[in-house]
């Protein structure tokens, strides 16, 4: 495993202009793009909840058809084109448009994030292109562009032209479909019949899709008797009868015994669009309170990027880049005397592998306890079985040596029936969350390795990103002086004999009998240090 203590730290707010710069794609040009300008600038700017200029936010609730204690969510969106290319807005059947999903997270009462819920793609098929000014206060947005709309809509987005896709629109099933049948990025993708010979792209092929090959009855969908295959739409119902294919949430999920008084509700827009040169831009969620049974109110900014990105100790996007992008977060929580809660949270912005297993470095002679896992609520109903996905729990192990705790989705699953199911995959716009508990004390330069589905074409099988793990007491420096590395030798005796001599902070590392620093260097330091140095 390689060693990845060169990885610079991805901070938030500073670097999203350097983040997006490493997930760039080359735009595609329409046939009557100024040329002059027409290169690489197709740039679609979102709000994952659109708001007026008087920053009310919109998101609709959903109670038709839901069961007890749920609800389902759809929020407002507002796009805008900031580049110098056009932006396709072409209808619901073709390619070439934006595809929209939503997430919405919460932090709990003790500061830990989770994705409760993702919805399906809502197709875009038009763009109103209107000038939007900027909304004036703490939970505003940017404004559109540099200048005046150039007023270019329909099938297409003029320059500085934005348009908003309000709750109730988003939530019209007729153009909502599964998640698994769009490629997220444009590596090694070719859409039959649809795009020009020889033309690589990402996005979604019509033919064969939900749309062409189901129908709805009473509310229910199901596979369509004739039409299959031929690109054709079938699906042609616009009801909110299926309210699982929204951010569907349950009311004990952000009740106060849930969120306490510092917990919050997230509610992230992800637009989706071929050639769009900056994606985390295509990023954008607002952060809310809860005010009562199902109301909100916002309770910060409109913030680029995906939410994991503000949250933790280190934020880390994973190497190598090649095969797509995931983020990855870290944080370490006190949880006790002798005990420290180490918490991760991967999200997969566009890996079209998936995320099929997770390796956390660890130390063997550390306790790891409490191992828990959570995804959000997304689902896709047996009755498309090419993307049925399995929804059980991610299992958790350790390795042989003790040294990795290893999370993988349950192998071979099957539906009720016993059809074959997809793995529970970490699919692409999707955050899970792991955590344990251990006895050791953090340091920030373990690595988590990142496995992609090994039926799934790609280059890239592997990943990496730094993350905070537990470290012997006896850890005290790394090689050539850098921070504790995960291993106890020789420089680690050398700089704890030195400190202790001078009384220096390095050689504080025991608290009384207990690990932990209490500012005083004194003989419980000096014990707890020998013990284990002799355990490494």
């Amino acid at each position: 495993m390689p060693r990845m203590s060169r990885f610079s730290l991805v901070k938030p707010a500073a670097t999203l202009a350097a983040i997006a710069g490493t997930v760039a794609v080359s735009a595609m040009l329409l046939a009557d793009d100024p040329t002059p300008q027409a290169t690489n600038g197709m740039d679609l700017s979102v709000s994952a909840v659109s708001a007026t200029t008087g920053g009310s936010p919109s998101f609709t609730v959903h109670t038709t058809g839901v069961a007890a204690g749920m609800f389902g969510l759809t929020m407002g969106t507002t796009s805008c084109n900031v580049g110098n290319v056009y932006v396709p807005f072409q209808a619901a059947m073709q390619f070439n448009h934006p595809y929209i999903v939503q997430n919405v997270y919460r932090t709990t009462a003790d500061g830990r994030l989770e994705h409760l819920a993702a919805s399906w793609i809502k197709h875009a098929f038009s763009s109103a292109s209107t000038s939007q000014a900027a909304v004036a206060g703490p939970n505003g947005q940017p404004a559109c562009g540099t200048g005046s709309c150039d007023g270019i809509g329909g099938t297409r987005m003029g320059f500085n032209c934005a348009d908003t896709y309000g709750a109730g629109l988003n939530a019209s099933t007729y153009y909502l479909g599964p998640r698994s049948e769009l490629k997220s990025n444009d590596i090694g993708f070719t859409a039959a019949g649809t795009l020009p010979a020889g033309r690589t792209w990402l996005g979604w092929n019509p033919r064969g899709a939900f749309f062409d090959n189901y129908t709805t009855v009473s509310g229910q969908d199901q596979r369509a008797t004739a039409g299959q295959n031929d690109g054709a739409r079938t699906y042609t119902t616009g009801s909110t009868s299926t309210p699982w294919k929204f951010c569907y949430l349950r009311d004990d999920e952000i009740n106060t015994a849930a969120l306490g008084t510092t917990g919050r509700i997230f509610m992230e827009a992800y637009y989706v669009v071929n050639g769009d040169v900056a994606k985390l831009n295509n990023h954008a969620w607002r952060r809310y309170r809860v005010t009562g049974t199902r109301t909100f109110a916002m309770d910060g900014p409109h913030t680029f990027g995906p939410v994991l990105l503000s949250w933790g100790d280190q934020q880390q996007l994973a190497q190598p880049t090649t095969g797509g992008s995931v983020y990855v977060s870290s944080r370490v929580v006190p949880a006790g005397t002798n005990s420290w809660r180490y918490e991760y949270n991967v999200y997969n912005l566009d890996y079209d592998k998936e995320i099929a297993g997770l390796q956390f470095s660890t130390l063997a002679v550390a306790v790891k306890e409490g191992v828990s896992f959570r995804q959000p609520r997304q689902t896709t109903p047996a009755v498309f079985p090419a993307a049925a996905y399995d929804n059980q729990n991610w299992v958790s192990s350790l390795s042989a040596a003790g040294d990795q705790v290893v999370f993988s989705p349950v192998a071979n699953p099957v539906d009720g029936q016993g059809n074959a199911l997809q793995r529970n995959t970490i699919r692409w716009g999707t955050m899970y969350t792991f955590h344990y508990t251990s006895n050791l004390p953090p340091r920030s330069t373990g690595v988590v390795t990142i496995t992609g589905r090994a039926d799934r074409p790609g280059d890239v099988s592997e990943m990496f990103a730094n993350v905070s793990v537990p470290r012997s007491p006896a850890d005290v420096i790394g090689a050539g002086g850098t921070a504790p590395d995960g291993t106890v030798d020789g420089d680690d005796f050398i700089t704890f004999i030195n400190a202790f001599a001078a009384g220096l902070p390095a050689a504080d590392i025991a608290a009384g009998g207990d690990i932990g620093a209490d500012g005083t260097v004194d003989g419980n330091d000096f014990i707890m240090f020998i013990n284990w140095f002799s355990l490494s």
